[in-house]
Parts: structure tokens; C-alpha cells; sequence
């Protein structure tokens, strides 16, 4: 189904369960319904069969029977069967105990109590800015649900310990007794169907299940999307009931922020790896940074941006405008730092273990690449010294500058300085240095970089997917949402065309026109030596073009090699043969590379046709 399909769709259904709640709730029951009775169907289907195959041998003496269907339908049965025993692996993160966090079980115990709720049997912490419920059902499709709460520890660091009862109440809410049985039902139904299919893909039990499958999972994720966003709402009250409205709404506002900061604080991270070799602690400085008090102005901002994005079918959470509209809060952002976030007041000394733990496994994890970035750094900085000290550069050396200035440079006025030179002073890369001029300008909230890059897009076309996706990127930042979704419609329709046009140069076949090349004799002569290392084992060389429906502009080259010796050359030998002239050999435009052996022979008998097709040996 495609993005305007399901939203389409989604719209009339909004309309629908508006006017009739019960008949939209019936309907969403339905199709739940229906995915668990095809997969009991074919089940059943399959044992029968297996049941009437064992009849027909023991009773009928039918062993014939076995040999032909039995034999196969026991093995389809046992791939059915086997997927259907749905193993979905369990989220990973730090597993915490009372023991360890007795505050923070207190706090799920009144919230499970209040909201009527089941048990979490596990509760991890991770490294993530996110809390989530997972659900992982022992049993595969016969459910036993396992709970797993997933808290970052982040977040934890961003809000006071009520906001963070807040976020709590919201995550537990999507099982507790507000939605019902019905309503966790649902909520499963959506969370573990992708998961489903591809356990079943994976253990090769898809055969049956592909098609229906395919149409049913986007069907049943759109018609049950309206139900979704319902219960996030009814998640929120949740969140209202256990910490009220006012902490409820300022946890929505916080996390909106806080989310901003913390991805700053990354960017900021990764940037010292060319700087220092020593690895940080950046939990424990992250810590720090969340409690210091925002810029007010960057906050407005950070702010402002959150409150302009709507409610999209993007995703089932509504936006921050309508949800605070829901809990009756307007936006405020914090007067006070807390005397105490979350992370310090719920797992109080053992917050120190949990840092200690996670700067551990991160630098454990980046160690090598940190390394090799520091080693780039030092080897870039005196690269950019020793080019400094010519007198004049050539234009690979402008453009080598011009990169590693980006890679390494603390002054970004001396890289947008190094891709102006680029851009006037070589023709051949202008267009990349436009490009990198306008997206380091965004980058730097310069808004004039968005008419530098679409006078790019007007006059180049072939950067479309890069531009609209800075130019999308920019413009969600700024909450210009209307404007970004169409830069990604842009986008997604040349990215379909580049598919379409990558598919259309894959293969041929003899039903494409093929046409007389248009090379000199000088390029020809380049190819022939770039064949030099098999042209004794080459009895003559072909090139044609073959006429294409996608940028037809992009010229694409068949280059038809015939080997010396095909009675004696394996298959094996015969591909690897060329593949390797693909790999080396280097045409002004796309090609591809085929032989006169198998089912190449009668396209290759069709490029001999073409006009000065032949090009070596040349007559």
C-alpha cells in the first residue's frame, strides 16, 4: 500500500469511527480476527492433509501417496509449524531489580494498581532518549505475553521524578484497564504482525503466508491506525491520572526539548574524535549537561518548532499541540531546574553503576573507530598545513582541501571560504561545491543556502534526491511541515525513477532496440587498453548502445566480449571471466558486460547487427 493510500484511507476511517464508534470498533475486531483465522486455516488445512495422506497409506495402502504428496506436505507442515512458533527476541538493554531501584519499583507498583494494569516482569535500561512497553509472547502466536519496560536512560536524566511518573503512567497505560482487554488486544495485534512475518520468512514457512500476508499487514496497520491514536490519548489521561495534567503536559513539553539538547550533546561528542585520542565519559558529562538551565531564546525556538508539527499518519502519536489540547494544559516551558532529575531520585546510588556500565560498554564499542578517527584527524590537519604552505593548488587540491576542512576545521567560515574556490574555480566539481556551500549554510541556520541549492536544482536536476532531502531536513527544523513533505514527495518520485532506471539497465533481452555508439576513435582506443590484461583470451569485442526509457541522456553501453576458447571454459570461469572486465574496465557512460555463451547467444548475434558495432579487431 502506498503513503497516499494509506492516508487516504486513514482520513475515512477518522470520518467513519467519529459517526460510528461501535460499527469502525467492529469492524478493526474483524480483521483481527480474520489474521489469526487464516493462519488457524492454513493450519488446519496442512494437518488434514497430513492426516488423509497417513489414512490413504495405512488403511488404503496407497504408498505411492507418501512418496509423491505425503512426504512433501510433512515438510511444509513442520516449516508451518515451526514459524508459527513465533520466536521474537526480547528487547536488550541493563535489566534492574528492586534491589537495585527500589523507588522506581515502588512507583510501577502504584501505577500498575491505579490503572488496573498487568505486571512488568522485566525493566531495562538502555542508552536510548526513549521508554516503551514491549510485549514478547511466549507462546508465538498463542500469546503469554511477557512485559518488558525499556527506559533510557536519558530521559530518566532530562525529568523530574514527576514528569517521569508521567511518562511511566503513558507507557503502562497502553496495557492497563483504560483500553481494556480489547484494546490490548489491538495494541499486540499491531506491535507483533511485521514481527510475525518475518519470523516466518526466516524460518521458511512464508510460502503460504507471503501473499496474504503482504496485503493484510498494511491493511489492517491503516484501518486500525484511528484506534491507535485513540488509545495514545487515552495513554496520556493515563499519564494525567497518575502524576496530573500540569506534570503530564510538562513531560510532553520537556521531552520535546530535552530530546533537541541531547542530540546536540552527540553531535558535540563525535566531533572531539579528531580532537583528542582519550575516549569520554559522555554519560556521566551528559548527566550534567541535562541539568543545567537552556538558553531561554533557544528554548522558545526548540519550542515553537514542536508546536507547529501536525498531526500526520506518520505515526500514531498525535502532535504536541493536540495532545496538550487534549490534557486542557497550554505549553510551558520550566520555570525551576529540579533539585533532583529522575535518574538521581529513582536509582539513587546506583545511578553510578549505571554510568559507570554504560560509558563502559560505549567505549568499548567505539574504541576502534575513535581511534581511526583521531589517526584521520592528526594525518588531515598536517595534510591541510602542508596545502596551506603552496603557493597555488590545482583543482584536486582545492577540492582535497575543501573536504578536509569540513572533516577537521573548527572555523566553518574557512570551508565554506574552501568550496567557494572550488565552485569558481573548477568547473568539473561546481556543482558538488554548490551543493556542500548550501548544505553547511542550512547546516548553520543560514537560510540563505535554501536558494543556493534550488538554483542548483533548477540547473541539475540529477542532484534532486540530495537537495530535497537537506531541503526537507530544513525545513522540519523550522516547522515549515507542509513545506518539507513536499521536498520528500519530490524526493521519494525521483528515487522511484532512479529504481526504475537502475532495473532498466540490469539486464537485456532481445526485444531491446540497440543502437550504433557514438565514440571517437581515441575513446576506443582507451577501452581496448584498459582490455589489454584478456585480450588473448578475447576473439572479438563489441559495443553497442542500448536505447533506455529512464534519463535517456545517461547513455548506457552493452559491451559484447566473445572468449577464444568457450568449448573449454567452464560456467564458473565463463562469469568470473566477466566480472572481472566489469570490475576493471571503465566506459565514458553505464554499461554492463555480456558474452555470445547460453542465453546471451541470441543478443549477442543481435549486437553484431548494429552498425560499427565491432571494435575489435578492427576492420
Amino acid at each position: 500500500m502506498e503513503q497516499a493510500q494509506f492516508d487516504e484511507l486513514v482520513h475515512r476511517l477518522e470520518g467513519y469511527a467519529a459517526r460510528n464508534p461501535a460499527g469502525y470498533r467492529l469492524r478493526v475486531s474483524l480483521l483481527a480476527v480474520l489474521g489469526y483465522a487464516y493462519i488457524f486455516m492454513v493450519l488446519a488445512a496442512l494437518l488434514a492433509l497430513n492426516a488423509g495422506i497417513i489414512y490413504s497409506v495405512l488403511v488404503k495402502h496407497h504408498t505411492i501417496v507418501l512418496l509423491k504428496i505425503g512426504i512433501p506436505a510433512l515438510i511444509v507442515t513442520v516449516l508451518v509449524l515451526r514459524a508459527l512458533w513465533v520466536r521474537i527476541s526480547p528487547p536488550q538493554g541493563m535489566p534492574i531489580t528492586r534491589q537495585q531501584a527500589p523507588k522506581l519499583f515502588d512507583l510501577l507498583e502504584n501505577i500498575r494498581q491505579e490503572l488496573n494494569a498487568p505486571k512488568i516482569h522485566c525493566v531495562l535500561l538502555t542508552q536510548e532518549f526513549n521508554a516503551a512497553i514491549s510485549q514478547v509472547p511466549r507462546l508465538g502466536i498463542f500469546g503469554w505475553q511477557k512485559n518488558y519496560l525499556i527506559i533510557g536512560l536519558p530521559l530518566m536524566q532530562s525529568l523530574s521524578p514527576k514528569e517521569f511518573s508521567a511518562v511511566l503512567g503513558h507507557e503502562y497505560g497502553h496495557l492497563s484497564g483504560a483500553h481494556g482487554k480489547f484494546g490490548a488486544w489491538i495494541y499486540r495485534v499491531r506491535k507483533t504482525g511485521n514481527q510475525l512475518m518475518n519470523s516466518l520468512q526466516a524460518d521458511g514457512g512464508s510460502i503460504l503466508f507471503n501473499r496474504f500476508f503482504n496485503w493484510y499487514i498494511p491493511f489492517f496497520s491503516a484501518y486500525s491506525f484511528v484506534f491507535a491514536r485513540q488509545n495514545e490519548y487515552e495513554a496520556d489521561a493515563c499519564a494525567a491520572k497518575i502524576a496530573g495534567r500540569q506534570h503530564a503536559a510538562q513531560a510532553l513539553v520537556n521531552v520535546e526539548i530535552k530530546a533537541n539538547l541531547n542530540n546536540k550533546f552527540w553531535d558535540k561528542i563525535y566531533t572531539l574524535a579528531t580532537e583528542i585520542p582519550n575516549l569520554p565519559a559522555p554519560y556521566a558529562s551528559l548527566q550534567d549537561v541535562l541539568k543545567e538551565r537552556l538558553d531561554d531564546n533557544l528554548a522558545h525556538e526548540w519550542l515553537r518548532r514542536s508546536l507547529l508539527r501536525p498531526t500526520d499518519t506518520v505515526d500514531t502519536h498525535p502532535s504536541l499541540q493536540d495532545r496538550l489540547k487534549a490534557l486542557g494544559e497550554t505549553p510551558q516551558l520550566p520555570t525551576k531546574i529540579p533539585e533532583k532529575n529522575a535518574a538521581s531520585y529513582f536509582l539513587q546510588e546506583y545511578l553510578d553503576t549505571v554510568l559507570q556500565r554504560f560509558d563502559g560498554q560505549w567505549q568499548q564499542n567505539i574504541a576502534e573507530r575513535w581511534q581511526e578517527r583521531f589517526e584521520f584527524g592528526q594525518q588531515a590537519k598536517a595534510r591541510l598545513q602542508v596545502l596551506a604552505s603552496q603557493a597555488s593548488l590545482t583543482t584536486d587540491e582545492l577540492w582535497e582541501q575543501a573536504k578536509l576542512y569540513e572533516e577537521v576545521a573548527t572555523s566553518s567560515a574557512l570551508t565554506l571560504e574552501a568550496y567557494q574556490q572550488v565552485m569558481q574555480q573548477d568547473p568539473a566539481r561546481a556543482d558538488a561545491a554548490q551543493f556542500a556551500i548550501g548544505r553547511l549554510m542550512l547546516q548553520q541556520s543560514q537560510s540563505e543556502g535554501v536558494a543556493l541549492l534550488q538554483e542548483l536544482l533548477s540547473k541539475n536536476a540529477n542532484w534532486t534526491i540530495e537537495i530535497c532531502n537537506v531541503l526537507a531536513n530544513y525545513a522540519h527544523e523550522q516547522g515549515e511541515f507542509a513545506q518539507a513533505k513536499i521536498y520528500q514527495a519530490q524526493m521519494n518520485e525521483r528515487i522511484a525513477l532512479e529504481v526504475a532506471a537502475r532495473a532498466e539497465r540490469s539486464d537485456i533481452n532481445v526485444k531491446d532496440k540497440l543502437l550504433e555508439h557514438a565514440l571517437n576513435s581515441v575513446q576506443i582506443h582507451e577501452i581496448m587498453l584498459q582490455l589489454e590484461p584478456w585480450i588473448k583470451k578475447i576473439k572479438r569485442v563489441y559495443l553497442v548502445q542500448k536505447q533506455v526509457q529512464y534519463f535517456p541522456e545517461r547513455v548506457f553501453y552493452v559491451l559484447a566480449v566473445q572468449h577464444r576458447f568457450q568449448l573449454l571454459s567452464s560456467e564458473k570461469y565463463r562469469t568470473q571471466f566477466l566480472q572481472d572486465i566489469a570490475n576493471h574496465v571503465e566506459l565514458p557512460s553505464g554499461f554492463m558486460v555480456m558474452s555470445d555463451w547460453g542465453n546471451s547467444a541470441p543478443i549477442f548475434k543481435k549486437v553484431k547487427k548494429v552498425p560499427n558495432a565491432l571494435i575489435y579487431p578492427f576492420k
